[in-house]
Parts: C-alpha cells; sequence; structure tokens
C-alpha cells in the first residue's frame, strides 16, 4: 500500500470518527451560547479554575491505559477495564479532596464544581476506554452515535439546569452526563480475554508520563491566567477558548487514535511520509475554516449581547492558532507509534511552559493580549514538531505548514486592528488556503478513483494490490 493510500485510509476514519466530535462541538457550541443567557463571564472563569486546577489529576485519567490498549493488540478488554477502573477511582477521591478543600476556604462554587470533574473521572475514562474498543476494531459510526446523542442531552440538561439556578454547576453536571450517556450506548466488545494480564509498571508510567504531557499544553494557560487575571477575564478568554479551540481538542482525540493504530504498523522511514501528509491534508483544511468563520463573525458582532462583546476579536484571535493545533496530535502519534514517546513527551512539556509564559501576558488585563500570545506560541510549535518528522526533507515539512502560517497572520491582523485592509488581507490568505488544499487532496483523488477495492467492514475500503510482476513471467511474455 503507498503513502497515499495510507494517508487517505487514515482519513476517512478520521472523517467518520470527527463527523461524530463535529456534531459534539456543534452542539457544544450550541450550548454555551444557551447557558450564556444565564451565566455571566465570571461563572465562566469560575468553571476554568476548577478544570484548570486539577488539569494534573485529570490528566492522569486512567494513567495511559487506554493509549496501552490501543497500541497493544494482545491486550484484554475486561483486565483494562478493571484497572482503568481501580486508577480513576483513586484519582476522584485527590479530586473531591481538592474540592473539601476550596469550600472550607469559602469558594464554594469552584469547590462544588471541582467535585464534579472528580466524579467525572472514572465517567469519562470508562467513556474513552469504549471508544478506543471501536476505534480498534474499526466500527468509527457506532462511536458517533453516540457521541451525537450524549451531546443533545448534554446541551439541553446545561440549559435546564443554567435556567434553574443561574450557576456555573450547569457545566459540571452536563459533562457528567456526556460521559455517562456514551458508556450506556457504547457496548463493550465480546471479545476473547487475552493471555496478557495488566500493562508492566514501566510500560504503565510510560504511557501516564505521555498522557499527561498531552494534555497539559491544553491548560496550562487557563492554570496561569487563573492566577493572574480577574475571574471575569478569564470567563471571556475560556468562553472563546471553547467556541474555537475546543474543536481541536475533541478532533484531536480520534486523529491521534486512529492515527497511532495506523501508523504503528508501518515501516520506520514511511511513518514520516504519511505523517507529513497527514499534517498537509489537516493544517489546510482548518486553516480554510478557520479564516472563513473569522470573516463570518466580526460582521455580526453587533448582535452579541454587551457582557459577551468583548470575546468577539478574542475568538477571531484564537482562530489563527487552531490550524497548528492539530498538529500536535499527527506528530505526537507518530512519535508513538515508532516508539520515540520520550521525544512525544519533550515537545509536549516546551508546548506547556511555552503556553505557560504566554499566559503571562494576563497580567495586561487584556484577553486580546493573551490570546495573541497563546496563538503565536501554538504556530511557532508546530513549526517545531513538524520539524521533528521522520523521512521527509526539512524544507518539505516546513512548507505544510504554509496554510497554518498564512491563516494565523489574517486572522491576529484583523482580530486586533478591525480594518478593511486587514479583512482584504484575510480574503487574500482564504484564497491562498483553499489553492494549497486542493492541490493536497486533488493527487491522492487521482490516484484512488480508479481502483475498485473490495469494501470491507463499516463501509471503508481496502487497497487491492497489484500482483508483482517477476521476471520470468516478464521473460515468458516476450519470448
Amino acid at each position: 500500500m503507498s503513502d497515499r493510500h495510507a494517508t487517505v485510509g487514515v482519513l476517512r476514519r478520521v472523517l467518520v470518527l470527527s463527523a461524530g466530535t463535529a456534531g459534539v462541538q456543534a452542539f457544544a457550541v450550541l450550548g454555551q451560547f444557551l447557558c450564556a443567557f444565564w451565566l455571566t463571564p465570571t461563572d465562566y472563569g469560575h468553571w476554568a479554575t476548577a478544570t484548570s486546577t486539577l488539569v494534573v489529576v485529570s490528566a492522569l485519567t486512567s494513567l495511559g491505559e487506554v493509549n496501552g490498549y490501543l497500541a497493544s493488540p494482545s491486550r484484554s478488554f475486561r483486565r483494562a477495564r478493571a484497572s482503568i477502573l481501580r486508577i480513576n477511582v483513586v484519582l476522584m477521591a485527590v479530586a473531591l479532596c481538592f474540592g473539601a478543600f476550596y469550600i472550607d476556604a469559602g469558594r464554594n462554587e469552584v469547590g462544588y464544581l471541582m467535585m464534579l470533574v472528580g466524579v467525572n473521572i472514572p465517567l469519562a475514562g470508562d467513556a474513552q476506554l469504549l471508544y478506543a474498543a471501536k476505534v480498534k476494531q474499526r466500527r468509527p459510526r457506532e462511536v458517533m452515535r453516540a457521541q451525537w446523542l450524549a451531546a443533545a442531552v448534554r446541551v439541553g440538561l446545561a440549559g435546564c439546569v443554567a435556567w434553574q439556578t443561574g450557576s456555573a454547576i450547569s457545566l459540571g453536571v452536563s459533562v457528567c452526563a456526556f460521559s455517562l450517556i456514551q458508556i450506556i450506548l457504547l457496548k463493550a466488545p465480546a471479545e476473547p480475554d487475552s493471555a496478557r494480564g495488566a500493562l508492566a509498571t514501566r510500560e504503565r508510567t510510560k504511557w501516564a508520563v505521555q498522557a499527561l504531557s498531552v494534555n497539559l499544553p491544553t491548560q496550562t494557560d487557563f492554570l496561569v491566567a487563573s492566577w493572574l487575571a480577574s475571574p471575569r477575564i478569564l470567563g471571556i478568554y475560556f468562553f472563546s477558548y471553547q467556541l474555537t479551540v475546543g474543536l481541536s481538542a475533541l478532533i484531536a482525540s480520534p486523529l491521534s487514535r486512529v492515527a497511532i493504530a495506523e501508523l504503528a504498523t508501518m515501516p520506520h522511514g514511511r511513518r514520516g511520509h504519511v505523517a507529513r501528509g497527514l499534517v498537509a491534508n489537516v493544517c489546510s483544511g482548518v486553516a480554510v475554516l478557520s479564516l472563513a468563520i473569522g470573516l463570518l463573525i466580526l460582521p455580526l458582532a453587533v448582535w452579541v449581547p454587551a457582557d459577551w462583546r468583548a470575546a468577539v476579536p478574542v475568538v477571531v484571535i484564537l482562530l489563527a492558532g487552531l490550524p497548528a493545533r492539530f498538529v500536535a496530535p499527527i506528530v505526537d502519534a507518530s512519535l508513538v507509534a515508532g516508539q520515540s514517546w520520550r521525544r512525544s513527551i519533550v515537545f509536549n512539556m516546551v508546548d506547556a511552559l511555552g503556553t505557560g509564559l504566554a499566559a503571562v501576558t494576563a497580567l495586561s488585563g487584556s484577553p486580546i493580549a493573551l490570546a495573541c500570545a497563546t496563538a503565536a506560541w501554538k504556530v511557532l510549535m508546530a513549526f517545531v514538531r513538524v520539524s521533528g518528522l521522520e523521512g521527509p526533507s526539512f524544507n518539505a515539512k516546513l512548507r505544510t505548514l504554509a496554510p497554518a502560517t498564512v491563516a494565523a497572520v489574517a486572522l491576529v491582523s484583523i482580530g486586533v486592528t478591525q480594518s478593511p485592509a486587514t479583512f482584504m488581507l484575510a480574503v487574500a490568505g482564504l484564497a491562498f488556503c483553499m489553492v494549497v488544499a486542493i492541490k493536497s487532496v486533488r493527487p491522492r483523488i487521482r490516484h484512488v478513483a480508479p481502483t475498485a477495492d473490495p469494501p470491507a467492514k463499516d463501509g471503508f475500503h481496502v487497497a487491492a494490490e497489484k500482483p508483482a510482476t517477476t521476471k520470468s513471467s516478464a521473460g515468458q511474455r516476450h519470448h
């Protein structure tokens, strides 16, 4: 199978899984707007404080057992589930203690939200394992249906609780409901018990540290800003983040897990080429989407309630870093699949450190400055990550990020200045990114379309390989 076939195969499975996560994000955006009628920026600031304070505890959910289950064909689902439950109950107890400490200190709402985050840890861990089992069995459509229904319940419940209480508790309750509905809908796979038991201590530690390093860069800015900024500024930033960058967090999960499962089967030299193809396709597509949304948002700012109008330019600026953020799950998957997990951890820890330093701009009291700093850092970190890919030349690696760079410059410009000149710059950037996206897809379409591959399970196609031509058969034809 060629690199193009491999890239298209991964993208097909990611596309189906991302359809589910795109639906989740659409419902999440709807839920954010719905709750904004009854919640204030300060309420969102309390929720951001609760989640960012427990970032280490939440990031240790399942201690990497889910990725270990995905990367180990012989790993038993039943034993992995029992191990994950034991781990997550301990983590839940730690989170509940943090919540009790905040309640005792007089910060009741933040404390109750921390307790809800703790209750969600074992629920989310079980849902993630069931999700991984369906990915392993190549049954992504079941995941998509479960995610959509769970997201619909989450939005309805969040709206009802926010209407009745006017409190950020609605956000915590809805998150727990989202995990619980997925557990109910995603049935455990019927697979034979494996001879292999629990992960070895060293292997579990490896996966746990890697999982922690992946989650830290997504929460460090909230953690630092919660210490330096007012709840209102933090709430505006968090609300804008959920409407924009939250998309990358949702799609990064299926993108990373499908990529790990596929890239782990590829030889060393080929893995980097396929990963670069994924980066090129995903970044160019997301750059087009980000620019299109950014150009549409600013004219609609007059319809936004006065309390939330300050979030409009922040949303546009955070869109600038969205294409670059999708580089992380692809490069991480390539490194983990090649057993270079130490390099993955180093990249993520550097990313977390840089994100924390960028969040120091929260001292300015401006959510725009905070958004600009974090978006600029994510673009810079994308170049660092891509340079670590195996195989392709250095210039080829950097060219894959051209759409992400153009989108970042254009969106930051219109977010900060909101002038007609920068608006035209963004339109030109959109045209450039569309051309790059079409060029990156068309060669794969020409290569794949003529083949009539037999259908595989769940609607996917397996590329039919041409029979090899031996020298002897070629000689017979010649004679």
